[in-house]
């Protein structure tokens, strides 16, 4: 996989949780430390659930 491409996220029961975009390739990805960044967040479950409310009002 290559940098900057989009990806999502699941959790170890394979349920999405989220997307984002790659920050690292699969070989990079490899030899990342434990706290180096692989995706940037981009949208979550949570964030729709926390304003659902709010995005879905109509004008």
């Amino acid at each position: 996989m290559a940098r900057n491409i989009g990806c999502v996220m699941f959790n170890e029961n394979d349920i999405a949780n989220g997307f984002g975009t790659t920050a690292c390739s699969s070989v990079e990805y490899s030899r990342i430390s434990a706290t180096g960044i692989v995706c940037y967040n981009q949208g979550e479950l949570g964030e729709y659930l926390r304003e659902e409310d709010t995005m879905m009002v109509q004008n």
